[in-house]
């Protein structure tokens, strides 16, 4: 509907709305008007009282009606439209949750123990990895499935001294706590002979800007600080058929694309 249209409906209305209201507002103030000649009404004092109280009310009313339909009802309908659009937004993205605490905000526990494919994009993530050594083990375990971790190329200069500033860490500190992720990994790999899951550790040359973590039908996509400090960072959990977890799902196979395995290379 074209916005022209829209105007001038919402004018019409308005204007129907206004003559509603000077028609009632007149017989109102005729009726209050006739109640006070009390000539008229020596002997029928009970009927000036009705109606008095009834040019009263149509008065009132007409005031409230005027203020509701075109003003507060307006603005109610407005905010309605804007959370009804909001919703739309969230369900057309795929969100299914929003939190600012990482760490326990999110519900990891559910989503490793039925989880065959997960894919991890982090920089190093000591403090996720040990909460969840439990969990990694397990999921390390399950015959048929499949872990992807990219990590920044602890190889790669630009990346190690961009991590390094970000984090206000040495460049030699960036190396170890990266190849700590990759022997926290390497470690999960099953023992020669025994059944469990496929683990394939990356290295790409690009600092990570954000984090990802997918477990099958459900992504996670958490943001990075630029402050050189512990702060609580916003979250996003989504789900398959969202826009958002399309994004994931394509940025970490493009990703992958252009890292290296890390068992080459003598990395």
């Amino acid at each position: 509907m074209a916005l022209e249209t829209i105007t001038l409906l919402k004018e019409r209305v308005n204007l129907r709305i206004v003559l509603t209201a000077v028609v009632t507002a007149v017989l109102g103030i005729f009726l209050m008007y006739i109640s006070a000649q009390e000539d008229l009404w020596k002997e029928h004092e009970a009927w000036r009282i009705v109606i008095q109280n009834m040019g009263s009310l149509l008065f009132v009313t007409v005031a409230i009606t005027l203020i509701w339909e075109l003003w507060g009802k307006r603005a109610f309908s407005d905010e309605i439209l804007a959370k009804v659009q909001i919703s739309k937004d969230m369900a057309s993205a795929g969100i299914i949750k929003i939190t600012k605490n990482f760490l326990h905000g999110i519900d990891w526990e559910s989503h490793f123990n039925s989880v065959k494919e997960l894919d991890i994009f982090f920089s190093y993530a000591r403090t996720w990895r040990n909460t969840y050594i439990s969990q990694f083990r397990e999921v390390a375990a399950r015959e048929g499935t499949r872990i992807r971790v990219l990590l920044p190329d602890p190889k790669d200069e630009q990346t190690v001294h961009e991590l390094a500033r970000r984090f206000n860490y040495s460049d030699d500190e960036v190396i170890s706590l990266i190849r700590e992720a990759e022997t926290y990994f390497e470690e999960l790999h099953p023992s020669e002979g025994n059944r469990g899951a496929k683990i394939e550790i990356w290295f790409l040359p690009a600092a990570p800007v954000f984090s990802l973590y997918r477990f099958d039908n459900i992504a996670v996509l958490a943001l990075l600080s630029h402050r050189r400090k512990l702060v609580e960072i916003p979250s996003f959990v989504c789900e398959k058929g969202g826009i958002l977890y399309d994004y994931i799902c394509q940025e970490f196979d493009f990703m992958i694309s252009l890292a290296r395995p890390a068992r080459e290379g003598g990395a």
